[in-house]
């Protein structure tokens, strides 16, 4: 399929205009798709090997600790 999408957190201090690059260096954690497969969006992508596209993303943070995290929530299958 060419479906085309990602879904993330940014920090508060992320540049809001112009050419933002979307990886973890710049505050940015994110996943998407990309035709048919996943990539979680760091510098270089990082593919991300599921049985299936998935329909239903969970995101999870933890601020304290300074993590996210990625979840296929339909087949409870941690992403990235």
């Amino acid at each position: 399929s060419g479906a085309a999408w990602a879904i993330g957190v940014a920090r508060a201090s992320v540049r809001r205009k112009g050419r933002i690059a979307v990886q973890p260096a710049a505050g940015i954690w994110a996943v998407g798709q990309c035709g048919t497969q996943c990539h979680a969006l760091t510098s270089p992508s990082t593919p991300i090997p599921l049985p299936q596209n998935p329909q239903v993303i969970g995101v999870y943070l933890d601020c304290g600790a300074g993590r996210v995290a990625f979840w296929d929530s339909q087949r409870e299958i941690p992403m990235f």
